[in-house]
C-alpha cells in the first residue's frame, strides 16, 4: 500500500509539472514569441539581457540574469531597428545610447523593471544624448507584413517546434500510463528540456492570475534542475546502470555540479518577485557571470560522459530488447545532434566571420524535423515493453508512407498550392496564373498519379532493395497462404505450414495443436515440449473471443496473458510461447476453436510485426478451411463404405421413357417408386425407402 501511495504521489507531481509546462508553452506561443524581434517593439538593445524582451536575441537561449561584468560602465545602445516598425517611424536609429548603467545594483533594477513590464506593454526609451523620449505600442507578428513574418518564422518557429515536440513526447508517456523510475525520469527530462530551451518568459508570467509567481519560480529553476534529471534518466535507460550501485556518490555529484546555477537562478527569481534582500548577493553573482557559464559547461560535460557510459552499456548488453531500445534512441539522437549543429552552427560561425548566412526555408524545415526525432523516439523506447529494431520501424514507416491514404493526402497538395496561388494573385486571370507555373503543376500531378498507380510496385522494390530478409519472409507467408487450401492431407498440411513459417519468421519453437474433444492435442511440434491444452480453460476462452493472434508477454502486467490463471501461465512459460494464432471452424459467434499455432520468440528476439500477425491469421483461416474440407471428405468416404450397394433386380417404366420409374428391392423382393427416392435425395443404387424401411431390409 505504501508503495502504491508513493507511486500515486509521483504521478500527481509529474502531472502538475506537465500542466505548468504546458501553460508556459502557451505563453511562449501566444504572448512572448509573437512580440519578440523582428515583431513587437521592432528594436533590439545591447546590454546582454538587461532590457528583457528588448534585448538582443541569444543564439542559445538560457534563463539567467544579465552578466553585469559585460554591462556596467558601458553604454547600452540601439543595435537594430526594423524599417517598418513604429520606432523607425518616430526617428529612432541604430547607435543611439538609451542607458548608461554606472553600478551593478542600478543595472539589476533596470533589468527587473524591464522584465516586469512584460512583452505586451508599450516600449519606452530615452535618447541619452538628445534627451528625447520615445514611446510606441508593440505589434504582434500576425499584424505585420509578409516579409517580416517570414523573418520572424526563421527566428522563432524552431524553438516553438522544439518545445511543442518535447512536451508532446511527455504527454504521450503520461497518456500511455508508463510507470517506473525510468518512465518518470524520461517524462521529466522531456519536460525540463522543453522549458529550458524555450528561454525566459520576460514577465509574461505576471499576466496569469494566482499562479504567476509560481510560473516564474518554476521557469527560473528549471535550467539547473534539468541537468541532474537528464543525467539520471540516461543512467536509468533502458534499465538502471550498475554504475549507480557501485558508486552511490554519482547521485550527489549530479546535483552538486549545477548547484551554482541553482543558487544564481534562485536569487534572480527572488529579486524579480520583489525581494530586495536578494539584490546584494545577486549583484555579486551576476558580476561574476563566468560562475553560471562554468557550472553550465561542467554539468553539460558530465551528461556527455553519462551518454558515453550508456553507449558502453549498449555494446556490452546481452539483452536484445534493451539493445533495440538504445538503438532507437541513438539512431534518432545522433542525426538530431548533427542537424542541430548544422542548423545553428553554420549561421553562427558565418556571422562571426562577417558573412551572414541563412539556410533555405526548405532545408531549415528538414533540419528542424530531424532535430525533433528524439522527442518521439524516446516515448516509444520507454513506453513500449517490446520494441522493434530501427530497421523494422523504418520499413513500417515507408509502408505507411506508400499507403493509399497518405498518397491521397499528397494528391491534395498541388490543389492546395493552386488555391493559395489563386488567393494570393486573385487580381490576375486564372490563365495567367496557370501559364506562369505550368511545369510545377504538371509535374506534381503527374508524379502523384504515378505514385498512386505504382505504389505497390514501389513498396516491393524498396523491400527487395533494402529489406531483403523481410521481403523474403513476407513472400514465403503469402505463398503459403495461397497453397494451404490445395493440400488435402492434414499431416502434410501441418508439416508444410510449420516448415514454411520456420523458414520465414525463424521462431525459436513452433507447435500446432488441434482437437474437438475436451482438449487440444499436440499434432506436431518443433524445438518445444509443449503439452496439450484444455479447451475449457482461460487461455482457450481468451483465444475463442480474440479477433487476432495473441501476443504473450508474461512480464507485462498490461498484457492479457499476464492476467490468465496460474495454470495457463505455467503452460505458456513451459512451452516458451510468444504468439498464439487460433484456428477456428466456422465464423461469427458460433465459431469453434479447433486448433492453434503456438510460436516461440523470434531467434532475432524481435517482436512479431502487425504484418506477421496478419499473415499468420490468414494462414490459420486457410488451414481451417482445408481441415474442414478434409474432414468432410473423410465423412463422405466413411458413409460410402458403411452403406451397402443395392442394385435393383428389376426396373420397369413406360416404353417411351429412357428412365425407369419402378424397381424391386433385391433384399425384400418388394417394389418401390424411383421418383419418390429421387425426391428424397437417393438413387436407385442406394434406395432410401421401399415397401419396408431400409433399416429392416438391411437387417435381413
Amino acid at each position: 500500500m505504501a508503495e502504491e501511495a508513493a507511486a500515486v504521489r509521483v504521478r500527481l507531481a509529474v502531472s502538475l509539472v506537465l500542466a505548468l509546462s504546458l501553460l508556459i508553452f502557451l505563453l511562449h506561443l501566444l504572448v512572448v514569441r509573437p512580440n519578440l524581434w523582428p515583431a513587437g517593439a521592432g528594436v533590439t538593445l545591447s546590454g546582454d539581457t538587461m532590457f528583457a524582451s528588448l534585448s538582443e536575441p541569444m543564439t542559445l537561449p538560457r534563463i539567467r540574469p544579465p552578466h553585469l561584468d559585460e554591462i556596467v560602465g558601458r553604454p547600452a545602445r540601439v543595435t537594430r531597428v526594423h524599417p517598418t516598425s513604429d520606432a523607425a517611424a518616430q526617428g529612432l536609429v541604430v547607435g543611439r545610447i538609451v542607458r548608461m548603467p554606472d553600478d551593478a545594483e542600478g543595472a539589476l533594477r533596470t533589468w527587473r523593471e524591464a522584465y516586469r513590464r512584460g512583452p505586451l506593454a508599450d516600449a519606452e526609451l530615452t535618447d541619452q544624448q538628445s534627451k528625447r523620449a520615445f514611446s510606441w505600442p508593440r505589434r504582434p507578428v500576425w499584424t505585420l507584413d509578409g516579409d517580416t513574418r517570414g523573418s520572424w518564422l526563421r527566428g522563432h518557429i524552431g524553438a516553438l517546434m522544439q518545445m511543442g515536440g518535447f512536451l508532446a513526447g511527455a504527454i504521450i508517456l503520461v497518456a500511455l500510463g508508463s510507470r517506473g523510475t525510468t518512465a518518470t525520469l524520461m517524462t521529466l527530462a522531456l519536460i525540463v528540456t522543453a522549458i529550458a530551451n524555450g528561454g525566459p518568459l520576460f514577465g509574461a508570467e505576471f499576466t496569469v492570475p494566482v499562479i504567476g509567481d509560481l510560473l516564474l519560480l518554476f521557469g527560473w529553476l528549471v535550467t539547473p534542475i534539468a541537468f541532474p534529471i537528464i543525467g539520471l534518466a540516461v543512467l536509468h535507460f533502458p534499465s538502471k546502470a550498475p554504475l549507480l550501485d557501485r558508486y552511490p556518490w554519482v547521485h550527489g555529484a549530479l546535483v552538486a555540479l549545477p548547484a551554482p546555477m541553482f543558487v544564481i537562478s534562485l536569487a534572480a527569481a527572488a529579486f524579480l518577485l520583489g525581494l530586495d534582500a536578494a539584490l546584494a548577493p545577486l549583484a555579486w553573482l551576476a558580476a561574476h557571470g563566468w560562475l553560471f557559464d562554468a557550472s553550465f559547461a561542467v554539468a553539460l560535460a558530465a551528461n556527455v560522459v553519462i551518454v558515453v557510459e550508456g553507449i558502453y552499456r549498449y555494446r556490452t548488453s546481452l539483452d536484445a530488447n534493451e539493445r533495440r531500445r538504445i538503438q532507437i534512441v541513438v539512431y534518432t539522437g545522433v542525426p538530431a545532434v548533427f542537424a542541430y549543429a548544422i542548423k545553428t552552427g553554420v549561421p553562427l560561425v558565418s556571422s562571426i566571420l562577417g558573412a551572414p548566412f541563412e539556410w533555405p526555408l526548405a532545408v531549415e524545415a528538414l533540419l528542424q524535423v530531424i532535430v525533433l526525432l528524439p522527442a518521439f523516439a524516446l516515448p516509444y523506447a520507454v513506453a513500449v515493453k517490446h520494441v522493434f529494431s530501427p530497421r523494422t520501424v523504418l520499413r513500417r514507416s515507408l509502408q505507411y508512407a506508400l499507403a493509399r491514404r497518405t498518397l491521397s493526402v499528397l494528391l491534395v497538395l498541388p490543389i492546395a498550392a493552386l488555391v493559395i496561388s489563386l488567393v494570393n494573385e486573385r487580381d490576375r486571370p486564372i490563365g495567367d496564373i496557370l501559364v506562369g507555373q505550368p511545369l510545377f503543376y504538371a509535374m506534381s500531378l503527374g508524379l502523384i498519379a504515378l505514385g498512386l498507380r505504382y505504389r505497390d510496385e514501389a513498396q516491393r522494390a524498396l523491400d527487395r532493395q533494402f529489406f531483403r530478409a523481410e521481403y523474403d519472409a513476407r513472400e514465403i507467408l503469402v505463398a503459403l497462404a495461397n497453397r494451404v487450401p490445395y493440400e488435402h492431407d492434414p499431416a502434410r498440411l501441418v508439416a508444410l505450414v510449420m516448415t514454411q513459417i520456420d523458414n520465414a519468421l525463424q521462431p525459436e519453437s513452433i507447435a500446432v495443436l488441434a482437437g474437438e474433444d475436451a482438449r487440444l492435442d499436440v499434432v506436431a511440434r518443433m524445438r518445444t515440449d509443449v503439452e496439450p491444452l484444455i479447451r475449457d480453460g482461460g487461455l482457450a476462452t481468451l483465444l475463442r473471443w480474440s479477433e487476432e493472434p495473441l501476443e504473450v508477454f508474461l512480464d507485462d502486467e498490461r498484457s492479457p496473458a499476464a492476467r490468465l490463471p496460474a495454470l495457463d501461465r505455467a503452460w505458456l512459460a513451459a512451452g516458451g510461447v510468444s504468439l498464439l494464432v487460433p484456428i477456428f471452424a466456422g465464423s461469427g459467434e458460433g465459431r469453434a476453436l479447433v486448433g492453434l499455432m503456438a510460436l516461440g520468440r523470434k531467434r532475432s528476439e524481435e517482436p512479431y510485426t502487425p504484418e506477421d500477425r496478419k499473415l499468420l491469421s490468414g494462414i490459420a483461416a486457410q488451414m481451417s478451411v482445408a481441415l474442414d474440407l478434409s474432414r468432410l471428405r473423410k465423412q463422405a468416404s466413411r458413409a460410402r463404405s458403411a452403406t451397402p450397394t443395392l442394385t435393383p433386380t428389376m426396373v420397369a417404366g413406360p416404353a417411351t421413357t429412357a428412365t425407369p420409374t419402378l424397381a424391386m428391392c433385391p433384399i425384400c423382393q418388394r417394389c418401390f417408386d424411383l421418383a419418390l427416392t429421387a425426391r428424397e435425395g437417393t438413387t436407385a443404387a442406394a434406395p432410401a425407402r421401399c415397401a419396408r424401411t431400409t433399416a429392416r431390409c438391411f437387417s435381413r
